[in-house]
């Protein structure tokens, strides 16, 4: 597995989808964010774990983060098959993009005739997938879709 090394510029959650942060350039470190910008091109997928054993302590508040700001964090690039967390229902074959909030989760890119505006999409679902929070098999692969009558 080939991972792109980044360093977290914010809270990271495993599996989410992750794009550079554009306000911290230009500088020479990567350094992503949870996919927030809905026009930002997606970067890639965070690690599929976490830094942090599974404490149940209420003095460890940065349990359960693949990283948090200033922390290494590895992002499946283009073409690897990793997992991503979900925020709706996919079906397999379905270009996946960001939920457009602040998690980073997927959903399935639009394809009616009713939406014309380009989305950034980041994956495509291997497995379907029906709740959120679920986390699901896609291969990471990165585009711009628009629709074309």
């Amino acid at each position: 597995m080939a991972f792109i090394p980044a360093q977290a510029n914010g809270n990271i959650h495993p599996c989410r989808f992750v794009s550079m942060d554009a306000s911290n350039q230009p500088t020479t470190d990567f350094k992503v964010i949870e996919d927030i910008i809905v026009a930002a091109p997606i970067a890639g997928i965070a690690q599929e774990g976490s830094d942090w054993p599974p404490l149940n302590d209420a003095h460890v508040t940065v349990a359960g983060y693949a990283a948090i700001a200033g922390e290494a964090v590895k992002v499946f690039a283009d073409g690897e098959i990793c997992l991503l967390e979900i925020a709706s229902a996919v079906v397999a074959g379905q270009l996946l993009k960001t939920n457009g909030t602040t998690d980073g989760r997927g959903i399935p890119v639009d394809i009616s005739s009713s939406t014309t505006t380009a989305q950034q999409y980041g994956a495509m679902a291997l497995h379907s997938g029906g709740t959120a929070g679920e986390k699901v098999k896609v291969i990471v692969k990165t585009g711009v879709y628009t629709y074309h009558a």
